[in-house]
């Protein structure tokens, strides 16, 4: 079965709220807290990991 996990995750201010879903939390979590996502996540820089629950 495949599982996968829904995250919510913001900027330090928590004045952006990013929303997704993936198959690896911890590989996209230090993505995002290095700024190697380019894009949407890099110009906001989340850091911060609101809210996660596995699926599948």
């Amino acid at each position: 079965m495949y599982t996968y996990d829904v995250f919510i995750v913001s900027n330090n201010l928590c004045t952006v709220l990013d929303i997704g879903m993936i198959n690896d939390l911890l590989r996209r979590m230090y993505e995002h807290k290095r700024g190697e996502i380019r894009g949407f996540s890099q110009r906001y820089h989340f850091t911060q990991l609101l809210y996660f629950e596995e699926k599948g």
